[in-house]
């Protein structure tokens, strides 16, 4: 026998699936004791085991019945038992190879616990082809067994992780990006409180489309959260303001201009007690208030102005022009509801008047005319005095 004979001989106690080859070792390996006592007996071990084996050779081939018991396909492959003729065994032929295997022949029943391990696996030998529907456990992965490295595209979808089995403790930082979330993965309902804050905001990640009705409240919103720069012109209308939202301590100075307001906007029941006082009305608001409280007086108003002789208004509540000589423009900053009766006095020697129907709701004309150094009335540039009003009777 050779060296590298010797060491692939099997030892005496490596364990064998079939229990004859197994006595057969045991015998053999008494005879191979007995014959270093006596040549004789090892003669006579010799021929028994040869004898055995051969026995043991015509029984393995005589049991296919057995053999599809135990799970292996019976057919004829090259040997993988000893022959008769050898008196040792390799491991190559002792081995159960993937051609000895039929599909479905090794089960879960098959396998002792943790006989299947990392080192005995091939990179690629399990795939999802080869696991059947929840062969993969919780229960059955170790900690950090399954890694980021280890999941295809699209492996882990929402249909295959149980509510609430992800939660914060299981995601790195970073680990859940805007790409990664569905349209409607993330609601209320799956936010605790106070779970979305400004530093975790990007400017301009929440527009009004993300926003339904009433889903931001006065409550919801820190002191500073909204301010001048944050709103887009008209986006703060008296339709959206409930009443008493804003208060004069909400208000800064010169926050709020003419401009801003609408006509109806101030009335008396929103003006407390002394808020207006006269260092905060202008010198056109109260000619315009003068000429406001004189046109009240009557049913339609009344206005009473005086115009000199270049032209120019001496008064609120109107303008005025020359036109040429003794032609003169009146207009109303306010108009009347109806035309109203206008009486023009001069204020010179001669005679002021309206011609014709010159006269309407906002405006007349005014032509002034003397005789004094001529027999015949002509144009002449003088001041005058006007009163408009709307007859009771017309009102």
């Amino acid at each position: 026998m050779t060296e590298e004979e010797g060491n692939s001989i099997i030892s005496a106690h490596f364990p064998r699936s079939d229990g004859d080859l197994r006595n057969l070792r045991l015998q053999l390996a008494a005879a191979q004791r007995s014959a270093q006592i006596s040549n004789l007996i090892s003669l006579t071990a010799l021929l028994f085991a040869a004898g055995a084996l051969y026995a043991a050779s015509i029984a393995r081939s005589a049991s296919p019945i057995d053999a599809q018991h135990n799970g292996l396909k019976y057919e004829a492959p090259p040997q993988k038992f000893i022959a008769d003729t050898d008196n040792f065994a390799h491991l190559t032929n002792l081995g159960i190879w993937q051609d000895n295997l039929v599909d479905g022949s090794v089960g879960t029943s098959e396998l002792q616990d943790r006989s299947v391990t990392e080192p005995k696996l091939a990179v690629g030998a399990v795939t999802s082809g080869a696991l059947a529907n929840e062969a993969v456990t919780t229960n059955k992965l170790m900690t950090a067994a399954v890694t980021t490295e280890k999941l295809g595209p699209s492996a882990v979808t929402a249909q295959v992780i149980a509510d609430g089995a992800v939660g914060r403790e299981q995601l790195a930082p970073s680990s859940v990006t805007r790409d990664a979330l569905s349209p409607e993965a993330v609601s209320t309902a799956n936010l605790e409180p106070g779970a979305v804050t400004a530093s975790k905001l990007a400017v301009g990640a929440v527009g009004r489309e993300q926003l339904a009705s009433s889903a931001v409240t006065g409550d919801a919103l820190s002191p500073e959260a909204v301010s001048t720069a944050n709103l887009k012109p008209g986006s703060v209308t008296s339709s959206i303001l409930a009443a008493g939202a804003v208060s004069r301590d909400a208000l800064a100075p010169g926050v709020v201009t003419g401009k801003a307001l609408s006509q109806a906007a101030v009335t008396s029941a929103s003006v407390a007690d002394h808020s207006i006082t006269y260092e905060k009305i202008s010198p056109n608001t109260i000619g315009q208030l003068k000429n406001q409280l004189l046109r009240a007086v009557g049913t339609g108003g009344s206005l009473v102005g005086e115009v000199d002789s270049l032209g120019r208004a001496m008064g609120p509540g109107f303008t005025a022009s020359r036109n040429s000589r003794g032609d003169y423009n009146v207009k109303f900053s306010v108009a009347f509801p109806v035309v109203p009766v206008v009486i023009v006095t001069a204020r010179a020697y001669g005679r002021c008047y309206i011609p014709g129907e010159s006269i309407t709701r906002d405006s007349c004309q005014v032509h002034c005319m003397t005789d004094l150094s001529t027999g015949t009335p002509l144009f002449f540039d003088s001041a005058f005095s006007f009163f408009a009003m709307v007859a009771h009777a017309a009102a």
